[in-house]
């Protein structure tokens, strides 16, 4: 499990990234990632246009693995067995079929 922990060094906060996990029944951190002064955050947080903290005018997302994982949750499924099950020996145009790897007709 993440979350973001502070830590106290020399009268500053410190910002970490850390991944907790139960190591010999007991909850430790196994990761951390420094991520940022706590001050930095509010500076960005509270920053004025042209001091050089604000925030960007665009971002873009993007995802990935989602083609991947809906192709695994369907073979998990066997989604193609159970469709070649329902239609049967019915001849289909061109010899198709949802079986992935299968061959062209011969």
């Amino acid at each position: 499990m993440a979350s973001i922990i502070k830590k106290r060094v020399g009268g500053r906060t410190y910002l970490y990234a850390a991944t907790s996990a139960r190591v010999d029944g007991q909850p430790r951190i196994v990761d951390q990632v420094y991520l940022v002064p706590e001050d930095g955050v509010i500076a960005r947080l509270t920053g004025q246009p042209g001091d050089g903290l604000a925030l960007p005018d665009a971002t873009e997302h993007r995802r990935f693995g989602d083609v991947a994982a809906v192709w695994g949750m369907l073979t998990r499924l066997d989604v193609a067995g159970i469709i070649d099950t329902l239609v049967g020996d019915a001849k289909v145009s061109g010899g198709v079929t949802v079986q992935p790897g299968c061959c062209a007709p011969s």
